[in-house]
């Protein structure tokens, strides 16, 4: 048996959560999980690591549920006239957004996506994406 007393270190930051309660707006972007309160950045960029597209939530959060709505609040004006380019070429993404309503909502706005299901794979692609950036800025 094992008393309060004999127990060693602080307790578990699981065990620590509070809900953020009604005074603290849906729209905040503090959420509960594994670590307490916590907020998560959902986050599209161009291949300079540019930030095109942000959206901010609680850390409860899936990446793939967010996915539409970060590629939705992209706007790029290039300084002529006319609409805002707002759809991407391509996406490339981790594992996290391989389910069938992720590569749906991209196949219906006609954008390619690739996707790395093995570190070994996605180093190389953010390897190559990397050797690409540095080139480009050496020029």
């Amino acid at each position: 048996m094992t008393t309060q007393g004999a127990l060693q270190g602080a307790l578990s930051n699981y065990k620590k959560t509070r809900d953020p309660g009604p005074g603290e707006p849906a729209g905040h972007g503090i959420g509960k999980s594994r670590g307490g309160l916590t907020t998560k950045f959902h986050v599209a960029a161009d291949l300079k690591q540019r930030p095109l597209g942000l959206v901010v939530t609680g850390g409860h959060a899936a990446d793939s549920t967010f996915m539409h709505v970060v590629l939705e609040t992209i706007s790029i004006s290039n300084g002529r006239p006319g609409r805002p380019r707002t759809r991407p070429d391509r996406v490339i993404a981790d594992k996290a957004y391989t389910g069938k309503p992720c590569r749906d909502y991209l196949a219906r706005r006609g954008i390619s996506m690739r996707t790395d299901k093995t570190a070994r794979s996605y180093l190389t692609g953010l390897t190559l994406a990397a050797t690409l950036i540095w080139t480009k800025s050496l020029v």
